[in-house]
């Protein structure tokens, strides 16, 4: 556990107003009683302090007449103490190691005159030493705490503190994160230094002498950010980007811009707005509404209280505001998104400990992992095979944003509410991402959030009171329509496994079922409607104790209504299609299958004409097993859809590509991954070709072969991922 909470940080940049920050020891106070307790203090009792600058910082507490650093006042050093006590008294309470319990501390509190002071006073209440950063260390941390709140990233960065703004950029991928070899560039320009900076530029002047001296330092300003922008390397990859999207993204962490993104969020639930989600990282705003600093502004002033924004905050809104409309200015390109972060030194600090194998997992899956069911994996396989690979035109692909994590987080808690009433169980799951079990899950954009609760509602059957329903669609506006349908389909097949697995766990002692799908141009009364159809497999059985076969009879009305237009979301612009669902026992779907792939073949890659050559002559064997027959249906898909994805892998990275070691270990593991899918298909068939006596035979004497032969598969196509995600970062 790491604290580096406010009281800690007193002496940072960001912490200009010690009465604010301890009201307590000073609340219901008199001037004169405060000049007489804390004579050290009562030069700051009519505002913030007038900070002197040192270098590009502004750090620690000095003297308003001479200037000079004042010591940290012994009262405040007991303050800080105690609270530290507290915090390890409550770690003791829920059972935290005192080896897990970290103290950190920024560069204000290393150069503070009295330091050694405060440290000896902390370690003398916790018995723990505080861990002091250096200037270069603290950056990178705190890039790695920007970095911890979001799966991936690619874009400008800015951290405001009450006396600086860095500025750098960064692309964090699967892990992996990079930012500019010139680091961050620092500037005096921070919510605190830049509101006394203006106070000052207009004293003493007049009006249009005022006007004319904050103009001059504006374009001062202007001038150095675009100079840090020239200078800081930006990969043109970022840049192509920028420039077919209308702007970069920028990503924005430190309180300045925290207060400003409250401010922002203030405004959108207010005023007849309903934004739904109350969590500032992963909170983004457009350019026309970060950049509206006139509205802003007039919300700061108006508002008799602002959720998460202190007075001290609101008082440094002109000031981020003019801040804001110089770096809008000198960006070239212009900013197209801002990012809003939680992630700071302490987020930093932790997500430096983990390993990058750990930090590419998406947090959103991991956090759902407690919750998830017996069979998880495959559930997980029955709701993607729900979603029909791209068509070979390109035209229909399931949206790229609408995550695999997604899906994989969904499969984990898709049970989680079943023991809730009809009445509940469906408002509860529609607010389990914003204030319920996951709300406290860092690193997860408003966007998943949505589309996760979407998910879970219509896997309960939608059912909403009247007071709710307005609550699902602020949910639904923050997503596109596209993804606002496909979470309502996929919460239907949710429905429709539930029913069939009630506990969530698949017992191999009742019938297989399958899924596939597929896109069709062909549906609805006239033949003539676009969209999917969700194809069953059932496995065919003597005794069905269950009744498989009448459950999904009973059910599959429900995934149909998905393609009904009167559920598809009425937004600026509503998207859907036509649902259609076959049930057909194992055995009559052979036929399908053999005739859509002599067909498919005609347009897949060169490499699937002989494995499907190999698939289509396995096919003409009897199969009555059930799960003899998913396993060779799962190897074909597996095999297909990897070799097709190992052509593009060699179109994309090979072709042209230096005769280097990261190349050739691309190639090879491609031509390992060939072999293997090859071998896996060439012994199945061998299996499907067995009498039924000798397959039963190999089934007991060597459980799970195909399954361990895929697993094999996964393995090796994993190292390609790899192998081609470090290609993408060096290009």
């Amino acid at each position: 556990m790491v604290l580096r909470g406010e009281l800690l940080d007193t002496f940072d940049y960001d912490m200009v107003d010690i009465f604010n920050e301890f009201e307590d020891a000073v609340h219901h106070k008199s001037p004169a009683k405060v000049a007489t307790e804390f004579p050290s203090l009562e030069w700051l009792r009519n505002g913030n302090p007038p900070w002197m600058g040192h270098g590009d910082k502004l750090i620690g507490i000095f003297h308003p007449k001479t200037g000079q650093q004042i010591p940290i006042p012994d009262h405040v050093i007991t303050i800080v103490s105690e609270t530290l006590r507290q915090f390890v008294v409550i770690c003791d309470d829920i059972g935290v190691h005192r080896d897990q319990i970290h103290f950190i501390a920024t560069e204000a509190t290393r150069i503070a005159k009295n330091s050694a002071q405060l440290l000896q006073a902390i370690k003398a209440e916790t018995t723990i030493d505080v861990e002091l950063l250096e200037k270069e260390e603290e950056g990178q941390i705190g890039t790695l705490g920007i970095a911890s709140g979001f799966m991936a990233m690619k874009g400008l960065v800015a951290d405001l503190g009450g006396g600086s703004i860095q500025i750098s950029w960064i692309v964090s991928q699967r892990g992996y994160i990079r930012t500019s070899t010139q680091g961050s560039f620092s500037f005096p320009y921070g919510a605190a230094a830049l509101t006394k900076k203006l106070e000052d530029l207009q004293k003493g002047k007049s009006k249009d002498g005022a006007k004319y001296s904050i103009q001059l330092f504006r374009e001062r300003m202007v001038t150095n950010f675009r100079d840090a922008y020239s200078r800081l390397e930006i990969p043109d990859t970022l840049v192509e980007e920028a420039e077919r999207d209308g702007g970069f993204r920028m990503y924005l962490s430190g309180g300045g811009f925290r207060g400003w993104g409250y401010l922002l969020l203030n405004l959108s639930q207010s005023h007849g707005n309903h934004y739904p989600i109350s969590i500032i990282n992963g909170y983004t705003a457009g350019r026309d509404q970060f950049e509206d600093t006139k509205t802003i502004e007039y919300a700061a002033k108006a508002a008799h209280e602002i959720f998460r924004v202190s007075d001290r905050r609101r008082s440094q809104v002109p000031a981020v505001a003019f801040l804001i409309n110089a770096l809008a200015e000198a960006i070239p390109l212009g900013i197209k998104e801002a990012h809003f972060c939680q992630g700071g030194v302490r987020e930093g600090y932790l997500f430096r400990q983990l390993s990058s194998s750990i930090r590419k997992q998406a947090p959103l899956e991991v956090a759902t992992r407690n919750f998830a069911p017996g069979s998880m994996r495959r559930l997980q396989e029955l709701i993607e095979s729900a979603i029909p690979n791209p068509s070979t035109d390109g035209i229909r692909r399931f949206p790229p944003d609408f995550g695999d994590h997604v899906i994989k987080a969904f499969a984990n808690v898709m049970y989680v509410h079943m023991f809730m009433s009809k009445e509940t169980a469906s408002t509860t799951a529609l607010y389990s991402t914003s204030t319920g079990i996951l709300s406290s899950t860092h690193g997860v954009s408003h966007q998943d959030r949505s589309r996760l609760a979407l998910m879970l509602q219509a896997r309960y059957r939608g059912e909403l009171p009247p007071r709710e329903v307005e609550f699902r669609d602020a949910l639904r506006s923050i997503i596109s329509p596209e993804d606002v349908w496909w979470a309502q389909y996929l919460g239907r097949v949710g429905f429709l496994i539930t029913c069939l697995y009630p506990g969530g766990k698949i017992d191999t002692s009742k019938p297989v079922v399958l899924f596939s799908s597929e896109w069709s141009w062909n549906l609805g009364k006239k033949k003539n409607k676009e969209g999917l159809i969700l194809r069953i497999t059932l496995q065919k059985v003597q005794e069905d104790p269950a009744r498989f076969e009448r459950v999904l009879r009973n059910n599959i009305k429900k995934v149909m209504k998905a393609g009904k237009k009167k559920n598809w979301a009425y937004l600026e612009k509503s998207w859907g299609m036509k649902v259609d669902v076959k049930v057909a026992e194992e055995g009559k779907i052979i036929d399908w299958v053999g005739n859509s792939g002599d067909i498919a073949v005609q347009f897949a890659p060169p490499q699937a004409a002989i494995p499907w050559a190999v698939i289509k002559s396995v096919m003409q064997v009897p199969v009555i097993e059930g799960e003899q027959m998913a396993a060779l249906l799962a190897t074909t898909e597996k095999a297909v859809s990897i070799i097709s994805r190992g052509q593009v892998y060699e179109s994309v990275y090979l072709k042209n590509a230096p005769a280097d070691t990261l190349s050739k270990n691309l190639e090879s593991a491609l031509i390992t991954i060939y072999k293997t899918a090859l071998a896996l298909l060439y012994e199945s068939g061998n299996l499907f070709a067995e009498t039924t006596t000798k397959r039963v035979l190999q089934s007991l004497l060597k459980p799970g072969h195909v399954s361990g032969g895929l697993e094999g598969m996964a393995s090796r196509k994993m190292t390609c991922c790899v192998l081609c995600s470090r290609a993408n970062l060096t290009q």
